[in-house]
């Protein structure tokens, strides 16, 4: 026996017919967000080599932030794609530009731990210590005149170890001169750093730590602008544990490597004398900021 709504009532029959379509109308609004989803992205959507375009393209443009967000989308989309390993480093590059340092290290770690023989690994090396350095030094410290020798100095050290590992493992690289100027003003300022915590324990007569601040800045930071107020700190703090002998071998030191310095702040005798200037750490500033007119930042590889 066949089916007939003849056998319904016309109210019956419309009643029905209303309430097959509220049911068609509840699954079309419910499935076809995600179908029309689905067929955007598997059917009418860009494919990796598309996006990847348009991602570069934006980078070229200087849109950082619309390369970096297309950049992801093919990353998440598209992660075994063709240019994936090109598309790391340039995604690297546009969050670098786009003032987003921290999200540029993160993609140059994991360029450098995956490709660590690629042609571009001098490059990746170059582009870290750049991201690194320009976080430790960032706009906004400049703004509210921040001394950055006050504040956690391991972007800083970050940068010297990443421009360092280019230097000594690529040194015929074209990034080498910018990254050794970089490390000048870095090494000041960590030195820098390192005698205002030597200071800090000095000043709570904490003379032991006040030496082992000094001996680490002389281990790691050779050849630091303010070197010499940093033995001079040291010879006192000698002075302050008996140490006797140790205090004059490092006034000795002080006067054959910065006699003039020496000239201020040494008395006839050969004895340290802090107060011959009693403003000398007053008047400690990482001043290598003048160094920056030099550098020569080759961004791109």
């Amino acid at each position: 026996m066949s089916f007939s709504f003849r056998h319904f009532p016309k109210e019956t029959c419309a009643s029905i017919a209303n309430k097959t379509l509220a049911v068609c109308l509840v699954f079309a609004f419910t499935f076809l967000p995600g179908a029309c989803a689905w067929l955007d992205t598997e059917e009418t959507g860009l494919d990796s080599e598309q996006l990847y375009q348009l991602a570069k393209g934006s980078l070229l443009g200087e849109n950082y932030t619309d390369a970096t967000t297309k950049y992801e989308e093919l990353e998440t989309k598209h992660p075994f794609h063709k240019n994936s390993r090109d598309a790391l480093l340039e995604m690297a590059y546009a969050y670098y530009k786009n003032s987003e340092p921290l999200l540029a290290e993160e993609k140059l770690e994991f360029f450098i731990k995956e490709y660590p023989d690629d042609h571009r690994i001098a490059y990746a090396y170059y582009l870290k210590g750049l991201a690194n350095y320009n976080y430790a030094t960032s706009i906004v410290y400049a703004i509210i005149n921040f001394d950055r020798t006050d504040k956690d100095p391991q972007p800083l050290i970050d940068a010297f170890n990443a421009f360092n590992y280019l230097l000594v493992n690529y040194p015929d690289s074209k990034y080498t001169d910018s990254a050794h100027r970089h490390l000048i003003i870095i090494r000041n300022t960590l030195a820098v750093y390192e005698i205002k915590v030597a200071n800090y324990y000095f000043q709570r007569k904490a003379y032991v730590a006040t030496i082992n601040r000094i001996q680490y800045l002389l281990q790691n930071y050779e050849g630091a602008q303010h070197t010499p107020n940093g033995l001079l700190l040291m010879a006192e703090a000698y002075r302050k544990v008996g140490r006797d002998r140790l205090a004059k071998d490092t006034a000795r030191i002080l006067e054959l490597n910065f006699p003039e310095f020496v000239d201020q702040h040494i008395g006839d005798d050969g004895a340290v004398d802090v107060k011959a200037d009693s403003d000398w750490f007053k008047g400690l500033k990482d001043i290598s900021e003048r160094f920056l007119e030099l550098i020569d930042v080759k961004e791109r590889y």
